[in-house]
């Protein structure tokens, strides 16, 4: 990964396994970066701990989009998660199709996955499609993060050709010192800039924008 930079979206806070909401960056800020946590979404890799990045700002950005709390959810924000969805899943479900025919699943027991994955952002859980055109986080004080990072040494694991297709996925600890910048709504910025600041990291904090 070579001189390359990689994106990973994220927000402020979400549910932990208990109902509690827990405060994401400052869980980042402790751990000294990004840490693996569990991945059963791919069959070929199987039950592991990963990173997901991305090469596509874009498609990071529609990830950290589901920590925007329901009043900051405008029309231009939905809409835009409409064309990601387009340009990222349709091509991923091609993808999927060509790998394991419409016959044999691609993700094994979605909907459990699904659930629970999306119990992270809201007590409220809906389908797929709900969470992703319309819904997200109900944490009034929520927010989206987007990390911009150093690709240099993160060596990606190999697995479905339809996840690989916008994802990379390391087993490794991503670095605080490998991260380039990180952009949060500009109301924000001061916030986070004081956390990495107390914490020692001097890492640039920029706008979110589209």
């Amino acid at each position: 990964m070579e001189n390359k930079i990689l994106w990973h979206g994220t927000g402020r806070y979400k549910y932990d396994s208990e109902g509690n909401v827990y405060d994401i960056f400052q869980g980042i800020i402790e751990d000294g970066g990004l840490v693996p946590h569990l991945d059963e979404w791919d069959q070929k890799r199987g039950a592991c701990y990963s990173i997901s990045t991305t090469r596509s700002r874009a498609y990071a950005r529609l990830y950290a989009s589901l920590f925007f709390p329901s009043d900051k959810r405008s029309l231009k924000e939905l809409f835009r998660r409409l064309i990601w969805c387009l340009r990222f899943f349709l091509t991923s479900k091609y993808v999927a199709w060509m790998e394991y025919t419409p016959f044999r699943p691609h993700i094994t027991d979605f909907r459990r996955k699904i659930i629970s994955w999306a119990k992270k952002y809201s007590s409220d859980t809906r389908s797929f499609i709900y969470l992703f055109l319309w819904g997200g986080t109900d944490i009034p004080n929520n927010y989206p993060i987007l990390i911009c990072i150093k690709g240099d040494g993160i060596a990606p694991t190999k697995g479905s050709r339809f996840v690989d297709l916008h994802e990379i996925r390391s087993e490794e600890k991503i670095s605080l010192e490998d991260f380039k910048c990180i952009e949060v709504p500009k109301e924000h910025i001061s916030e986070i800039h004081s956390l990495l600041h107390v914490a020692g990291c001097e890492i640039p904090v920029v706008t979110l924008d589209s």
